[in-house]
């Protein structure tokens, strides 16, 4: 494809985003086989970069990626959600982990104490 093709094509895709409702976002052609994958959406920036070479992977990569962005809000909730639930189970593993060193501080102190008592040790920091 050549320069004036691509550049043609990218602004009928930059169209078709804003007749999907995607105002904001753009498509950019950035030919390149090497990057091992066709395409990308950058959130941040709203840009969906493409590179894919052949048109019909061009146009394959786009609706792809659109699909993509539409979906993202929908997957956003399962998301939190997963993140709440890993955040509740920290906070549970923490609370159980403090109880269990709570429970071997006096078994642990208590052998200490026998091992200085039989050693004599017991007034070793005054």
């Amino acid at each position: 494809m050549n320069s004036k093709d691509e550049t043609s094509l990218q602004d009928e895709l930059n169209a078709a985003l804003l007749r999907s409702g995607l105002e904001g976002w753009t498509v950019a052609l950035v030919p390149d086989p090497s990057q091992g994958i066709r395409g990308r959406c950058l959130v941040e920036e709203k840009t969906i970069l493409i590179f894919a070479v052949r048109k019909v992977e061009i146009l394959k990569t786009f609706v792809h990626e659109v699909i993509e962005i539409v979906m993202a809000p929908v997957f956003s909730q399962y998301r939190n959600m997963v993140n709440h639930l890993i955040e509740a189970f920290e906070k549970n593993v923490y609370a159980e982990k403090e109880r269990a060193i709570e429970r071997l501080i006096p078994l642990i102190f208590e052998n200490m104490l026998k091992e200085l008592e039989e050693q004599g040790d017991l007034d070793l920091l005054e």
